[in-house]
């Protein structure tokens, strides 16, 4: 049954996953922290090749190991869940997304996995206006000290690696945009509800009436007693659109999503 199963909140940073996260936290029986991102630096045991061929030579294999990561993950998320007094736990970090199909085969696809995806130039436009020691993740892209180009790279690399996933994974797999959950957010949360088996209750959407636990941005989007679509003007699209090079790629990847950039 679905019912019992975890869920990992999936896509590129500012796509909407606060927000979806803060909603999935106010559900009766869901709890969902703060990007807790020791999921992502746990998996390196795994992931980081130094480190797994350490481990090999102590004669561990894939599948103590794995049944070493569920047990630390689940033991880290139930404390979460005592200390909110809910039953059934849900993780967003966006890091998660580079190792989704780690976390299915750790949890023997018994996972639900909600992936959230934005329109690329407005995604851009944020990421942007951030401070890259705060996104580092943008380094590895920085060329000739173009951000836009950075931000442009990160929105495609993330979503590419969320639509492959998503072809893979149908039966454990919800995709939703941030767009219709702002301006349809009752018929997204019906959609989630229905996906999660969980029962459909409109005041979720209410995220500011409920408590939560906190930091990073979360604290700004707490404090707001509101859902809005927010998006940039023509003018700064065409500003963007200008110094994007090799567009090609996020053309095609924008209109697998529906996007028209």
């Amino acid at each position: 049954m679905k019912k019992k199963f975890p869920i990992f909140i999936l896509g590129c940073d500012r796509s909407g996953t606060t927000l979806l996260r803060l909603i999935m936290d106010s559900f009766t029986n869901i709890g969902c922290p703060s990007e807790t991102k020791f999921i992502y630096n746990l998996l390196k045991i795994k992931t980081d090749t130094a480190s797994h061929v350490g481990i090999k030579t102590l004669k561990i294999s894939d599948k103590e190991l794995f049944s070493f990561f569920k047990k630390t993950i689940e033991k880290f998320m139930q404390s979460y869940l005592k200390s909110r007094k809910k039953k059934r736990w849900c993780e967003k970090t966006t890091h998660n997304l580079l190792n989704a199909n780690l976390l299915n085969n750790i949890f023997k696809k018994k996972v639900l996995f909600i992936g959230i995806v934005r329109d690329p130039l407005n995604v851009i436009n944020s990421l942007n206006n951030k401070n890259i020691k705060e996104f580092s993740v943008l380094k590895k892209y920085m060329k000739n000290n173009n951000k836009i180009n950075a931000c442009a790279q990160h929105w495609y690399e993330m979503n590419n690696k969320l639509k492959v996933f998503a072809k893979n994974n149908k039966k454990n797999f919800l995709l939703i945009k941030y767009e219709e959950l702002t301006v349809e957010p009752q018929n997204t949360l019906k959609k989630i509800c229905k996906f999660i088996d969980e029962k459909y209750n409109p005041n979720f959407i209410s995220y500011w009436n409920f408590k939560h636990e906190y930091f990073y941005d979360d604290k700004i989007a707490v404090r707001k007693k509101y859902i809005k679509l927010r998006e940039i003007n023509k003018t700064n699209r065409k500003k963007i659109l200008k110094k994007l090079k090799n567009k090609n790629k996020l053309m095609k990847l924008s209109n697998y999503y529906n996007y028209k950039i």
